[in-house]
């Protein structure tokens, strides 16, 4: 890592929601066996999305961080995740106008501009300059107790139409104050969100401590309005230039171009869409890392299994091996049905058996 952070291998877990908080939010044992069971499958295990406010929760039964009751169960979880001598990190997330979870709790639901993203229920309210100030703050506490628990890092998450990508489209900021109208001003937000997190980092003497951003390379509605990997090079050149531990891709169909952009300014993670080794090493041509995640629900042991020559498993063959991989219940049940199931390699019908 750029901040001389040496990781066992270059192997990462991708962030993945598993369900296993309750539904206030607080991370309970459920999660913790599922981390500690993967403690041997990549170098960085990065936790699900994670709010940094009440306003900002899109899954049901996701963790958070916004306040201080949160502590334990994350701290007992940044245990579980390092336990194998990896690093963790828990991804930092708002999601803004698809917060459909605060919406159902709170009845309210928060954006750049009142522009439905995705699909939500309500009225969006548009974020007062000084609102959006606050949600800057938030992403700073939420580092703050980051690294009281014990993380190692924070992904701060401006991928998959959350709030920060709601910012730097210009679909959805249709501002024309400080926080949008040019493309300068919808980077606005984004880098304001970085500054503050390396701003805790500094305060907290964490100069070990990781921190990174997950970007979305190119979105497009109906409509045609959205943004290109033009300007999220810009965007991309702005985040590297801050001094980023690194950035990490949700596809990687622009790596050439993003590795180019960045010019060793920083580590750049890519995705690997595959249960192949081969595949997932060849990946690393254009990346410094490579993230996996439905891999990881099959095969919990992967960058363990790698580093001393044994065979990985690439697909769930018996009931025993379903009930060893420790999937949180809800997690469990959403991968068996219609929704999660392309998620699970071959032998979705063992995680079936141990459901019922």
């Amino acid at each position: 890592m750029r901040n001389g952070v040496v990781l066992p291998n270059r192997v990462v877990m991708a962030p993945m929601t598993t369900k296993g908080a309750s539904w206030d939010g607080i991370v309970d044992q459920n999660d913790v066996q599922y981390f500690a069971r993967r403690a041997g499958a990549a170098g960085l295990l990065i936790t699900g999305a994670t709010a940094v406010s009440e306003l900002g929760e899109k899954f049901p039964y996701q963790q958070s961080i916004y306040a201080d009751r949160f502590i334990p169960g994350l701290t007992a979880e940044a245990k579980a995740m390092k336990s194998r001598g990896n690093k963790a990190i828990v991804q930092l997330y708002h999601a803004g106008v698809n917060a459909q979870v605060s919406f159902e709790k709170l009845h309210k639901v928060v954006g750049p501009s009142a522009v439905a993203f995705h699909q939500v229920s309500g009225d969006i309210t548009e974020l007062s300059e000084n609102e959006v100030w606050q949600v800057v703050a938030q992403f700073g506490a939420a580092t703050q107790r980051a690294i009281e628990v014990g993380f190692d890092g924070v992904e701060i998450h401006g991928a998959f139409g959350h709030l920060l990508q709601q910012f730097f489209s210009p679909y959805s900021n249709q501002r024309s104050d400080y926080w949008g109208g040019t493309l300068e001003k919808r980077m606005r937000f984004p880098l304001a969100v970085v500054k503050k997190v390396q701003e805790v980092v500094q305060a907290a003497d964490k100069s070990d401590f990781i921190i990174g951003y997950r970007i979305t390379s190119t979105e497009k509605h109906a409509d045609g309005i959205g943004y290109d990997i033009a300007e999220t090079l810009q965007l991309i050149d702005q985040l590297a230039a801050t001094g980023l531990d690194y950035i990490h891709v949700t596809e990687p169909d622009f790596d050439q171009q993003i590795k180019a952009q960045i010019n060793g300014r920083t580590a750049l993670i890519t995705i690997a869409h595959t249960t192949s080794v081969a595949s997932a090493a060849a990946a690393l041509a254009n990346a410094d890392l490579v993230a996996m995640a439905r891999e990881l629900i099959a095969e919990p042991d992967f960058a363990a299994k790698l580093a001393t020559n044994q065979a990985v498993a690439t697909a769930i063959t018996s009931d025993q091996q379903a009930t060893d991989l420790d999937l949180p219940p809800r997690m469990l049940t959403w991968l068996i049905g219609p929704n999660g199931g392309g998620l699970v390699p071959q032998g979705k019908k063992y995680l079936v058996d141990i459901a019922q």
